[in-house]
């Protein structure tokens, strides 16, 4: 398996869910904490909406390309 991004993940016979790497997810915490204390910057609302686009594109009414994950046993 290839390194997964950050995006729409979906486990065989499963739902699309959303994937967010470590770098991606510290980078989405630090921003909504300027924003949940008040030092929000003009970034910051660039880096929501795309916190927003990316936990709305595993709607299958999207039709999202999910990079596919299976489970070992």
């Amino acid at each position: 398996m290839t390194r997964p991004e950050t995006g729409v993940m979906q486990f065989e016979g499963d739902w699309p869910g959303v994937f967010i790497r470590s770098d991606n997810a510290f980078m989405y915490a630090h921003h909504l904490e300027l924003l949940n204390t008040g030092a929000y910057i003009a970034v910051s609302r660039k880096v929501i909406d795309g916190l927003i686009a990316l936990l709305r594109s595993c709607d299958t009414r999207n039709n999202p390309e999910a990079q596919m994950a299976y489970i070992k046993e």
